[in-house]
């Protein structure tokens, strides 16, 4: 006899609650309730991190504040994205500020790390290392 012959009938919402509340999904569901709920007064910035033939490039859009409010710090192969922003509207009222944390490659050359702020974007360009080229015989 199938499995689902002697269920008795739950209906259609009861058996979508359990599907939810019964499979690994469930984090998604926690994932996209988190969106709905995060702080209006908290700052969030997307970041990319990619790679050319010499240098790797970091971009964080973070439009809205000044230079003087971000803060960049190395610190152990990781790069410290930071946001103080002043406070925006008129009745004084602290917006939190933001962070980032970026694992840097292995082969990066962090002492010739340079960064600019222009546009909203924030860019952090940093050569690599090259590897030695071997000679196929």
């Amino acid at each position: 006899m199938p499995e689902g012959k002697n269920r008795p009938n739950l209906g259609p919402m009861r058996m979508i609650n359990d599907f939810f509340e019964n499979r690994p999904s469930k984090s998604l569901l926690d994932t996209i309730d988190d969106i709905f709920t995060r702080n209006p007064n908290k700052m969030y910035f997307g970041v990319d991190m990619r790679e050319t033939m010499t240098h790797y490039i970091i971009k964080a859009e973070i439009p809205g504040v000044s230079k003087e409010e971000i803060d960049l710090e190395l610190e152990n192969q990781h790069l410290n994205i930071r946001l103080f922003p002043e406070p925006k509207n008129k009745d004084g009222a602290k917006w939190a500020g933001a962070s980032r944390t970026i694992e840097l490659p292995g082969n990066a050359i962090l002492q010739d790390m340079k960064a600019q702020y222009r546009s909203g974007i924030l860019s952090v360009r940093f050569p690599k290392k090259q590897g030695k080229k071997i000679t196929v015989e």
